[in-house]
């Protein structure tokens, strides 16, 4: 058989043939053995086919029953095993019950692919038991229903409380993937209600934490009309970038704080026949509007040149300028929502950043409109009279602009209008939010200009006397404690500078300030020093020093009486002495008080001087500083070396370089050991001569021993910190009300424009 290419394989049975004439001299063994073992035979199913008996005598009564004569003509009779094999259905379940399943490969071959082929038992297997387990498991997945139950011993219930839980030992399996449909973006529907869950903690909502806003993170009002948007784009079955949306009469009406755990639901509701929408979150809602389809968003738009260039103080803000400015007023933007990359101070023309998120680049758009506020206030948006989207011009604009990315943006305040790409804002308006108690102090809003020692300018009263004092106390070699005395003889307590010298004072950092008031009648200023921390004193101004050793006395209208003689006395060596004037004071009088006059501002109605008792200066080593080369850095070493050991003088000079660091270096040479004794001369004046120590323009400055001495337009001066005048500005409008602008002040009350404004009776 082998020769001719047909499967056979030997059988170990000791060379006898089974299913042959050959063993029948087992037969009667057999069959007594078997009777034995089944006394009673019982009938053979229908699923039971001989492989025995010929089909054609299946109706005999050898045939009918599973009796001893049965099994042992089988023994002795030729298998018709291909026969037998016809009679099995389609789709069935075989299993072949023997020591060693030989006829797995015949069954697959010969039976169709429909049938399942299940052995029981497998010659040298390790674990038997595991493998018919195994296929019985195969055979109830294919459908059978074995009882597995008789194979362990029955259960009583309740089971013992011993007994292990089974949830433990079963587990999803995750090994493979699957693609699930998602069509809840397109179609799905003309429903006009949607609900929207936002979690910061997702991956696709994470970057809302940045909108953050007096430190809270509020969803972004650009955010509310993204989803608005959105959803009425799915009610049309177009993808939202693809479809132009313009959203009217869009209120505000309250802020959504997020949580940093947790998610926040919003409902949407738009309805079919006029637009309207609400979006409803808590059970309130928060934004309501109109929203609809343009026809030609083309004609939608206002087509304007952009903006002339804005006229006076008209600064370029670069990103970080934009964002310190916003910070100050309460803004905390963090991430993909510091998007204003230029900008200008009256928030005119700038330039966004657009990476492809309409929530933030529409915020940004609003945080352009903030930088032309006159005030320093907290505002959120409370009502849009129109917002335009043209997404499909705006992503052309944005691939004309290539790899730069950045679009430009126009704000017409006149007519209330916001350009950016394919973005048009219209009638925004904001309301002032409650500030949260800050856990630090109000930042302090100053401007860094040069201020002329002999001022002609008239300026503001605390302008004035706050350069006059920083000059006094950058040049009282570094001390850390401030001793002043006021002469407050026949001076009302209102028309005291204590308050004003000490607010001044107390700003500076690290700075503690001993102020003292004298007067004949030291009673009547009690109720004003006490507050301040000053101390009122009894003492005669006809009587010599009002105190010892004093940085700074102050007096007003003595220049021309005996009192400035106990003021003079009271400085020490190099001191100050502080004098509010009539403007026509001669300058004989100042002269005749024997001191040095330093500087001279003009404010209103009044003039301050302030005067120096001069001490001789020695002759300093001259340095000259340049950017150019640094060869005088080890020049200035050496002398501070001298200054610090021998109290030698150092004199640094620039000329001829206005943009020199000279005066942030000499704040910092100050601090240095021996940087007392340095002083700065910063020539900023291209028609000055060469400086010379010698020359009688420079020996002059020089004779005050100031620290800093600036020359600029031919006068000197220094460079000063002056704090910002608010400007509170005022508009004429048709309805007004009041409010407090501080919740719980009264002192914030302001008038405010009201919403009657734009109203037009029919």
């Amino acid at each position: 058989l082998q020769a001719d290419n047909i499967f056979a394989k030997e059988v170990a049975s000791s060379g006898v043939a089974f299913h042959s004439k050959y063993i029948e001299a087992a037969a009667p063994k057999l069959r007594k053995c078997l009777e034995e073992i089944i006394p009673r035979p019982k009938p053979r199913t229908p699923r039971w086919v001989s492989s025995s008996i010929p089909e054609a005598a299946w109706g005999s009564a050898l045939a009918q029953q599973s009796s001893a004569a049965y099994h042992v003509n089988n023994l002795l009779s030729p298998v018709l095993f291909h026969e037998a094999l016809q009679h099995v259905p389609d789709g069935a379940i075989v299993l072949e019950v023997a020591p060693h399943c030989l006829l797995q490969a015949i069954l697959k071959r010969s039976l169709g692919p429909n049938c399942t082929n299940i052995g029981l038992v497998k010659r040298l297997h390790p674990d038997n038991l595991t493998f018919i387990l195994t296929n019985l498991g195969k055979a109830f997945n294919a459908g059978a229903q074995p009882k597995f139950q008789n194979l362990y011993p029955s259960v009583k219930f309740p089971v013992a409380r011993t007994t292990p839980m089974l949830a433990s030992m079963i587990e999803w399996d995750h090994s493979n993937e699957w693609s699930v449909a998602d069509f809840s973006g397109k179609g799905g529907g003309r429903s006009g209600e949607s609900v929207i869950e936002i979690d910061l903690s997702k991956e696709a909502d994470a970057f809302l934490a940045g909108h953050a806003i007096d430190g809270r993170v509020l969803f972004p009002a650009t955010g509310y009309l993204t989803l608005v948007w959105k959803t009425f784009a799915k009610l049309q079955g177009k993808d939202f970038e693809d479809m132009p949306v313009i959203l009217e009469n869009v209120q505000f009406h309250r802020a959504t704080i997020m949580p940093k755990d947790g998610s926040v639901k919003f409902l949407i509701n738009i309805f079919d026949n006029s637009g309207d929408f609400e979006l409803v979150e808590g059970g309130s809602v928060a934004v309501s509007g109109r929203v609809r389809l343009p026809e030609d968003v083309e004609k939608e738009q206002l087509d304007l040149p952009p903006p002339a260039a804005p006229r006076g103080d008209f600064l370029d803000l670069e990103k970080a300028d934009v964002y310190k400015d916003l910070r100050l007023r309460g803004y905390d933007y963090t991430g993909v929502f510091r998007g204003v990359k230029q900008a200008d101070n009256k928030g005119v023309t700038g330039k966004l950043e657009w990476i492809g998120n309409w929530i933030s680049y529409i915020d940004t758009m609003l945080q352009f409109s903030i930088l032309g506020l006159n005030t320093r206030e907290l505002y959120l948006p409370t009502r849009m009279q129109r917002v335009c989207i043209d997404p499909r011009k705006h992503k052309q604009l944005v691939a004309q602009l290539g790899e730069e990315a950045t679009v430009p943006v126009y704000m017409y305040r006149d007519i209330d209008v916001i350009k950016s790409g394919g973005v048009e804002l219209r009638g925004m308006k904001a309301s002032l939010a409650p500030r949260r108690q800050q856990t630090q102090a109000p930042p302090k809003l100053e401007q860094y200009t040069f201020v002329p020692y002999i001022n002609d300018k008239v300026m503001p009263v605390q302008q004035a006397l706050t350069s006059l004092v920083q000059l006094a106390l950058e040049n009282s070699s570094g001390a850390l404690k401030m001793k002043v005395v006021e002469l407050g003889t026949d001076r009302m307590p209102e028309n005291l500078l204590a308050p004003t010298i000490i607010d001044i004072l107390e700003s500076e950092p690290m700075l503690s300030v001993e102020y003292t008031v004298a007067s004949n009648a030291p009673e009547l200023y009690a109720a004003l020093t006490e507050p301040l921390g000053a101390k009122p004193t009894k003492k005669d101004a006809a009587a010599g020093a009002l105190e010892a050793n004093c940085h700074l006395a102050v007096g007003a209208d003595v220049a021309q009486s005996p009192a400035v003689a106990s003021l003079v006395e009271s400085v020490k060596a190099g001191g100050f002495v502080l004098l509010e004037e009539s403007p026509d004071i001669p300058d004989a009088a100042l002269k005749a008080t024997g001191l040095e006059v330093v500087a001279k501002v003009k404010a209103e109605r009044r003039v301050y001087v302030l005067l120096r008792k001069v001490v001789d200066q020695p002759t300093p080593v001259v340095i000259s500083v340049t950017e150019k080369n640094f060869s005088w850095v080890e020049t200035l070493k050496e002398a501070l070396k001298q200054s610090e050991a021998e109290g030698k003088h150092v004199l640094l000079v620039s000329q001829g370089e206005e943009t020199l660091g000279l005066v942030g270096m000499m704040n910092c040479i100050k601090q240095e050991p021996g940087g007392n004794n340095v002083r700065a001369v910063f020539i900023q004046d291209a028609k000055a001569p060469a400086f010379s120590p010698t020359s009688a323009q420079y020996a002059a400055q020089l004779r005050k021993g100031l620290v800093h001495n600036v020359l600029r337009g031919g006068v000197w001066g220094s460079m000063r910190h002056l704090k910002l005048e608010a400007t509170d500005a005022s508009l004429q409008v048709e309805h007004a009300y009041i409010n407090a602008i501080t919740r719980g002040d009264l002192a914030s009350l302001k008038w405010i424009e009201g919403p009657l404004t734009f109203y037009k009776p029919e």
